[in-house]
């Protein structure tokens, strides 16, 4: 008996118009968070604790907000690394300031597009990119806060957790809970537990349509060789 060739979407590959269209929405959605960013007002601060961290390494690791590293902000310190490490690069200016958060809300428009495809098939992820365009999510990258940073965190552990769940190998599961911005809140224990728990949700979202779309398929192959 024959079988059924593979789609493009089972065999993990894409359309080029899809390819194209991802693209270009990412294009776009730089454009609008790099547009002008050094004239962007500061956050004094958090601009603070990022000159602070760059002092020391136990500064670096214990998110320091003045120089002497007896007090800490209200953030993990890892959402600010990418910022101290830019401005020592760079230089501290607006512009090292503010240019990790305006990447990272611009790579999580395509890894979010790939973390949807892969959940939903062949159901139009692209029209779905436009999260990427809200106007919060584009002011919340144009700033030197680090909210951008942890949304791009979290979007690589939902892309890791939709992984896990088509997969089921543990690698991606241990590394989708080393990517959450909630890791050093929560600690690795907790938060695995939870991470397993969501990727069941999203074994059982994945899974029951494909199911229903088989039993389709059989009902319809059947039907088509039964007499008439």
């Amino acid at each position: 008996m024959p079988t059924r060739a593979a789609s493009p979407t089972e065999r993990g590959s894409r359309p080029p118009y899809e390819l194209v269209a991802i693209g270009l929405i990412t294009l776009l959605a730089a454009g609008l968070r790099l547009a002008s960013l050094g004239g962007v007002p500061d956050d004094r601060f958090y601009d603070a604790a990022v000159r602070s961290m760059a002092v020391s390494a136990h500064n670096f690791f214990f998110g320091a907000y003045e120089p002497g590293g007896t007090i800490a902000i209200d953030k993990p310190p890892l959402d600010v690394w990418l910022q101290v490490i830019s401005t020592q690069v760079v230089g501290f200016g607006p512009v090292a300031l503010k240019l990790p958060p305006a990447l990272c809300g611009t790579a999580a428009v395509p890894l979010l597009y790939d973390a949807v495809r892969r959940c939903l098939g062949n159901s139009r992820p692209v029209e779905r990119s436009d999260a990427g365009f809200l106007p919060i999510a584009v002011l919340s990258s144009r700033s030197d806060t680090m909210d951008s940073v942890a949304m791009f965190l979290n979007v690589v552990a939902l892309w890791l957790l939709v992984r896990f769940a088509l997969s089921r190998q543990e690698r991606w599961l241990y590394l989708a809970a080393a990517s959450s911005a909630r890791v050093q809140r929560e600690g690795l224990p907790g938060l695995g537990l939870r991470a397993r728990a969501r990727a069941d949700d999203l074994v059982g979202a994945t899974s029951a349509p494909r199911a229903r779309h088989r039993r389709r398929e059989r009902h319809l192959s059947s039907s088509s060789r039964s007499p008439g």
